[in-house]
């Protein structure tokens, strides 16, 4: 059994894929980066050296 898409699904599914997939890594990287920030904070963080973390970016 086969399916067919019409052309105007295709044409709107053909930018939504690239853009789903590239979601998580933006929110991977947002988190990431906000993360480092916080350990950094000598107020708030637990004053991490840039050599503490710098093999996570």
């Amino acid at each position: 059994m086969t399916t067919s898409t019409s052309p105007e699904t295709r044409q709107r599914l053909i930018p939504a894929v690239p853009m789903v997939c590239a979601l998580p890594i933006r929110l991977d990287d947002t988190v990431l980066s906000t993360a480092l920030e916080t350990l950094a904070d000598p107020v708030r963080g637990l004053t991490a050296r840039e050599g503490d973390y710098a093999g996570t970016r």
